[in-house]
């Protein structure tokens, strides 16, 4: 039986004792479920006792005298013959003092070794090295360069983040934060430094820093852009596709990432979207094909074979998402839509809007195509199409109908997207 336990510690507290939280997960067969309640009160106590006595932190780990301190109660609430605990002790307190750490490496060469592995052993494209070169940026000048990595201190990368968000938004600073917490990470690995001091650092994104909608004339515009690139560059037509693909049916860039060429049927005008379902997302249904995508999957069935992704085909497996994000997002879309709160997924955003628009009676239709599944479209989902309880009709109607071009006669939806026109 698996027993865990986590305690956060005070952003006061932790000055005082160099400890962000306490952890412990423990795996003894004979462990009953039922005494879980009397070791967490064992163990908070024995914190307590840790929190006021600071020789006893400086000795050995926190962590170590928390398994300590079970190993202790389990013996005596299980009556086992307990270990030698002077003996315990010295051996933790060794260990704690023999942690190899490099103390001579500054921010600059933490850096370039970070960079390296991320050549070398992620396969990571050169342009987005180049991108995470530019994130350092911000770490470089506030810490400089020669910096060494171990004296970083957690006061430090608080100032650090109260200026990040006196210069950016919620969601970029978000993201430029979860990307230091990545490369510090990787330092504890390596052994370079004991502790990350990014991770202290919570982050709640704002109700503002939710993606919106494509307005109808930022789709088109998109649309024309892209058009126009492949004119200029056969190879963009992944953007092109991509770009459709999720104007016209909602897919995440995830799923259209993953859509590889035995996924489509021509003959029937559809595809599987075949990304497996996790614990918080659903992905896989069956999509009608718009005649907007149809054209541009002919051409690439020219040149492709069935086991070949359907755009980016060339990104490798660990890269693709990171390179399609910079492709679509950073060298497209924000260049050309200047106001905040967009990406890529705001084209989902958009297409709902139009199938709420056009046929406002198929709301449970349109989850199932979106994969929103609830309680109404549970017993209707992907599996069933085409079969017993869903009707295929309707949900080939769905698609067909979008078209961002569309006035409305309906008073109401006409000033409701010129609403949203107004807003962006």
């Amino acid at each position: 039986m698996k027993f865990k336990f986590r305690k956060a510690v005070s952003i006061e507290l932790r000055k005082k004792i160099n400890v962000r939280e306490f952890l412990l997960t423990v795996d003894y067969d004979s462990l009953d479920e039922n005494d879980f309640g009397f070791f967490v009160s064992y163990l908070n106590k024995s914190i307590d006792k840790l929190i006021k006595n600071v020789d006893l932190i400086k000795k050995y780990k926190a962590n170590d005298y928390l398994r300590l301190q079970f190993d202790s109660a389990y013996c005596k609430l299980y009556d086992i013959e307990p270990l030698e605990v002077s003996e315990i002790v010295s051996k933790m307190a060794q260990n704690n003092e023999n942690i190899a750490v490099n103390n001579s490496l500054t921010l600059k060469g933490a850096i370039e070794k970070y960079l390296e592995d991320c050549k070398v052993n992620r396969e990571i494209q050169a342009i987005t090295l180049h991108s995470y070169n530019l994130q350092f940026k911000h770490l470089k000048d506030f810490f400089k360069e020669d910096k060494k990595i171990e004296e970083i201190s957690q006061e430090e990368v608080e100032k650090f983040n109260i200026l990040l968000s006196e210069k950016m938004i919620v969601s970029s600073r978000k993201s430029l934060i979860s990307f230091y917490k990545t490369f510090f990470n990787f330092l504890v690995e390596k052994k370079c430094i004991k502790y990350n001091e990014f991770n202290t650092i919570k982050i709640t994104a704002s109700s503002k820093s939710q993606k919106e909608a494509f307005t109808s004339k930022e789709v088109l515009k998109l649309i024309e852009l892209s058009d126009k690139k492949i004119k200029k560059q056969k190879k963009d037509i992944n953007l092109n596709l991509a770009i459709r693909l999720a104007a016209f049916s909602g897919m995440r860039m995830g799923e259209i990432a993953n859509i590889k060429m035995r996924d489509i049927d021509l003959k029937n005008k559809f595809l599987y979207v075949s990304l497996p379902d996790t614990a918080t997302k659903k992905h896989q249904r069956f999509i009608p094909l718009h005649s907007e995508v149809i054209v541009l999957i002919k051409e690439m069935f020219k040149t492709k074979k069935a086991d070949d992704n359907l755009v980016y085909n060339d990104f490798s497996k660990k890269s693709k998402m990171s390179n399609m994000n910079q492709d679509l997002n950073q060298y497209f879309i924000k260049k050309h839509i200047k106001r905040d709160h967009v990406s890529f997924h705001s084209f989902r955003h958009s297409f709902r809007v139009q199938c709420q628009m056009t046929n406002p009676e198929l709301e449970t239709y349109i989850d199932i195509v979106m994969c929103h599944t609830n309680d109404k479209n549970r017993s209707i989902g992907f599996k069933n199409y085409g079969h017993n309880s869903a009707d295929w009709n309707k949900i080939v109607k769905i698609i067909d109908d979008t078209n961002y071009n569309k006035k409305f006669n309906n008073n109401f939806q006409q000033m409701f997207l010129d609403r949203l026109e107004e807003v962006a």
